[in-house]
């Protein structure tokens, strides 16, 4: 539809959301051993930051696998 857009991003320190009202992407949470000092020294983007920001849960064990999957070469995955 015209007036949908993307839910969530996902990068390698975070998920991030968006706003309901202006739209601008919101940290919701950092990967485990990121900061969200880390967040915001890597991005070029102004971030809503909300007062209190989550963990991400730690990946599962298939979780793991399946990423090792789509990035065998471990250009991403470590």
């Amino acid at each position: 539809p015209a007036l949908s857009g993307p839910y969530r991003v996902i990068t390698q320190l975070g998920v991030y959301g968006f706003d309901d009202t202006t739209k601008r992407i919101k940290l919701l949470s950092v990967h485990p051993g990121v900061t969200v000092e880390q967040v915001l020294e890597n991005s070029g983007m102004d971030i809503i930051i909300p007062e209190f920001v989550e963990n991400s849960p730690e990946p599962t064990e298939d979780e793991i696998r399946i990423l090792h999957e789509i990035d065998p070469t471990g250009i991403v995955i470590k």
